[in-house]
């Protein structure tokens, strides 16, 4: 994508990490990121939905970055 069309993409995400209750830069990062990976279908989990309206939703939304990465490199592991 061109310069315009990544600055529309990343607008739309903040948009939408703010909606979920995001407030900081790496949350918005973060959320951008996995909306970009898979394709808008992120939220559309219902458990990654409920677990970011428990709690504060940039501490939860790193924490599941975090179990993410962690799964990654044990599945690698194997």
């Amino acid at each position: 994508m061109d310069d315009r069309e990544a600055l529309i993409f990343m607008e739309r995400h903040e948009r939408q990490a703010r909606a979920h209750g995001l407030k900081t830069e790496r949350g918005f990062f973060q959320w951008t990121y996995l909306m970009g990976a898979s394709d808008d279908r992120f939220i559309q989990s219902p458990e990654i939905y409920a677990q970011l309206k428990g709690g504060n939703p940039d501490d939860r939304l790193n924490d599941m970055m975090r179990l993410m990465a962690k799964a990654t490199r044990e599945e690698l592991r194997l």
